[in-house]
C-alpha cells in the first residue's frame, strides 16, 4: 500500500501524523520517521498496533505503507523534519466522528473520591457502548507491552457505531534503560498503577480479567509473525530487537498473568 493524496496535518499531533488517501482508496493517518529521530515510536506503533488487532483490542487497523518521493517532497515543503532518506511508514486506519470522552471535572485523580466518581462518570457517559469489556482488556494488553502513556482520557473515543475505541501505542516496549534498552521484569508494582485515569474504580476485582488472561494464553506468536511485514531499514531498528522482544513478552506470559493478579489483589488492598 502507498500514499497517493496528502490532506492534512492531524491538529495536536506530536508525531506530525498527516491524514492520506491511499492505494486501497481508504483514508489513513500516517506516521514517518524524522530526521534522526522517532524510529523507536514507529516500531512500537506498528508492532503493538498489530499485536492489539491480534488480541481483540478495539484499535483501528494498523499497516506499513510506502511514501511516493513526491508526496514526502510535499511534506517537506510544509515542515522540513522529516527524513526523505525514509520511505516508509506507519498507517492507521482513519476511523471518521470519533466521540471524546472526556474526564470528570475533579481537583486531583489521586482524590480518595476519585475512584466512585469515575465510576459514576463512566457508567454515565459509556452507558450504550457495546464493547465495554474493552476497558479491562486494554488494562492486560497495557501492561503486557509496557505501554507507558495512557495516562490521558483522550486515547479513549466512541464510534458512530457506540464502541469504544482505543488510539495510540507508539509509547510501547519502554524499557528502564533506553529506547532500545531489555524490557524489565513484570512486576505487580507496576501493573498496580492505573496509568489511565478512566480505570480507576473498575481494577479491584480479577473477574473481568479472566477472559482476556485466557485470550493471552491462546495467542500464537508464529502466527503473529506470519503478519508482520518485514521491518524497514531505514528504521534502523538493532539486530534481533524484535525477535528479543517478542520472544519475551510471550515466553513470560505465565509470570505476567501471576504479577497481574498480585497487582490488582494489592490494589484492591490498598484501597480498602
Amino acid at each position: 500500500m502507498e500514499v497517493v493524496q496528502f490532506i492534512n496535518f492531524i491538529e495536536n499531533s506530536t508525531s506530525n501524523s498527516f491524514l492520506a488517501k491511499c492505494s486501497d482508496n481508504r483514508y489513513w493517518v500516517i506516521r514517518i520517521k524524522k530526521k534522526d529521530k522517532n524510529s523507536k515510536r514507529l516500531f512500537s506503533e506498528y508492532i503493538a498496533g498489530t499485536l492489539a488487532n491480534k488480541f481483540g483490542i478495539s484499535h483501528p487497523l494498523v499497516t506499513l505503507v510506502k511514501i511516493p518521493t513526491k508526496i514526502m517532497a510535499l511534506l517537506n515543503s510544509c515542515t522540513n523534519i522529516f527524513d526523505e532518506n525514509c520511505l516508509v511508514g506507519v498507517a492507521t486506519l482513519y476511523i471518521k466522528n470519533l466521540k471524546i470522552i472526556k474526564a470528570p471535572k475533579v481537583n486531583s485523580f489521586l482524590d480518595p473520591t476519585f475512584p466512585q466518581i469515575n465510576i459514576d462518570h463512566l457508567n454515565n457517559e459509556l452507558s450504550g457502548v457495546k464493547n465495554f469489556e474493552q476497558i479491562y482488556g486494554l488494562k492486560v494488553f497495557s501492561h503486557w507491552i509496557y505501554l507507558s502513556d495512557y495516562h490521558k482520557y483522550e486515547n479513549l473515543r466512541i464510534t458512530e457505531d457506540n464502541e469504544i475505541m482505543f488510539l495510540d501505542f507508539d509509547l510501547s516496549f519502554e524499557s528502564n534503560e533506553n529506547s532500545w534498552g531489555n524490557l524489565p521484569e513484570y512486576s505487580f508494582i507496576r501493573i498496580n498503577t492505573n496509568q489511565a485515569p478512566y480505570w480507576e474504580g473498575y481494577t479491584d476485582d480479577i473477574k473481568p480479567f479472566h477472559f482476556w488472561l485466557d485470550k493471552l494464553i491462546e495467542l500464537s506468536l508464529q502466527e503473529y509473525l506470519n503478519q508482520l511485514e518485514a521491518l524497514p531499514i531505514c528504521w534502523s531498528v538493532p539486530d534481533n530487537y524484535l525477535t528479543s522482544v517478542l520472544n519475551y513478552i510471550f515466553n513470560n506470559r505465565n509470570l505476567f498473568i501471576e504479577e497481574f493478579k498480585r497487582g490488582i489483589d494489592f490494589h484492591r488492598e490498598s484501597n480498602a
